[in-house]
């Protein structure tokens, strides 16, 4: 499987003791992804399951920032703005994929001198996306789905790392 590039910018800045400001630009080369063609051995099935995708390249913005409460308590946010690749052109079914934005939580707690615990919540704002396509063994003039397709992500994560 090809995969698109990928190209970040990243940025770190301390503005003190306790306080940080983070950032960075995600560029993604979804153009390469131009058709979703599973190859079966049945040119009929293969025909059936075709589908052009024409992606578009997007970018992703994203800032945060870090709060050291102390030695061992460090808390962290951030909101980004995540482009679809996906035209209103090209949306289907099966990728009803839509512009994001991403606000996250989280913290580190330094356990003891080894191990630290680390605990982080976002939720995916996914903005609605419309659908109007016809049928693939339609006449063109038949709708097979007219609609919309939304929906939201909650994502939690716990991770436990330790150094000897």
């Amino acid at each position: 499987m090809e995969l698109p590039d990928t190209l970040e910018f990243s940025a770190y800045h301390e503005l003190n003791s306790q306080w940080a400001i983070h950032g960075d630009v995600l560029w993604t080369g979804w153009s390469k992804f131009k058709e979703l063609a599973p190859k079966t051995g049945n040119a009929v099935v293969a025909g059936a399951v075709y589908v052009k995708e024409d992606w578009q390249d997007t970018f992703r913005f994203s800032v945060g920032t870090t709060y050291k409460h102390n030695d061992r308590l460090t808390l962290r946010t951030g909101v980004a703005f995540d482009e679809s690749p996906v035209s209103d052109a090209t949306r289907t079914l099966r990728i009803p994929d839509a512009d994001r934005i991403w606000a996250s939580i989280g913290l580190a707690y330094q356990i003891n001198a080894n191990y630290n615990l680390d605990l982080g919540y976002t939720h995916i704002f996914a903005d609605a996306a419309s659908l109007d396509f016809g049928a693939p063994f339609g006449s063109g003039n038949e709708k097979a789905f007219k609609g919309t397709a939304s929906g939201s992500v909650e994502l939690f994560a716990v991770g436990v790392s330790g150094s000897f």
